[in-house]
């Protein structure tokens, strides 16, 4: 037992902070559903609420409230903290083994390539700044073919790239073939002919 430092009431829960797990303002209902939210003693916020009113109606509220947004939005939360810090990573990795940005490196040749007003390269005058990992650039630059590759594209070039390897590898093996026929060829020639041996009759 003891007093709320805020309004100076009784609490039995074990904690004074306890005591303002109610409803009774626009704050105390944030720092409750923000409990509840965390999974820490969630059902003592929810029953607080629910005795209060003595209406079963205010758990099916509690009920979805924890399945929406612990289940459902933390998860996509951590989703996303986890998608951008392994697009840190791969960028990290990349520039250390020297792999240029794929968007950067378009957009770089397009500026070098491309003739301005002045009748000079954009590239004399101008220089590609650092690019955000995420974005409406990035994704705007998916959806432009002009930049990137189709799958269609990817695919095709994936499939020329095996028919190559095929075609090289089967050249490989008919010139191993031929070394190895002109081998034994040369074993054979280099192998003194033993002849049959002559019997001589026994009178």
């Amino acid at each position: 037992m003891g007093n709320s430092y805020a309004t100076d009431q009784q609490y039995a829960m074990g904690s004074p902070y306890y005591f303002n797990l109610n409803y009774n303002g626009f704050a105390q209902a944030i720092g409750s559903l923000y409990v509840v939210t965390i999974q820490n003693n969630w059902n003592v916020a929810a029953a607080v609420a629910v005795d209060s009113q003595k209406s079963r109606g205010y758990r099916w509220y509690f009920f979805i409230f924890t399945i929406v947004n612990a289940f459902v939005m933390i998860n996509v939360l951590v989703g996303a903290i986890i998608d951008a810090l392994d697009a840190v990573r791969q960028d990290s990795l990349r520039k250390a083994a020297g792999d240029p940005d794929p968007l950067e490196h378009v957009i770089t040749e397009r500026i070098n390539s491309t003739v301005g007003p002045s009748g000079n390269y954009y590239g004399v005058t101008w220089e590609l700044g650092d690019m955000p990992l995420h974005g409406e650039i990035r994704y705007d630059a998916q959806l432009c073919p002009e930049l990137f590759e189709t799958e269609e594209e990817v695919l095709q070039g994936e499939i020329s790239q095996l028919e190559d390897d095929i075609k090289s590898t089967s050249m490989q093996i008919e010139q191993a073939k031929a070394k190895n026929h002109a081998l034994e060829r040369k074993i054979e020639a280099a192998s003194p002919r033993v002849g049959p041996k002559s019997v001589t009759p026994v009178i």
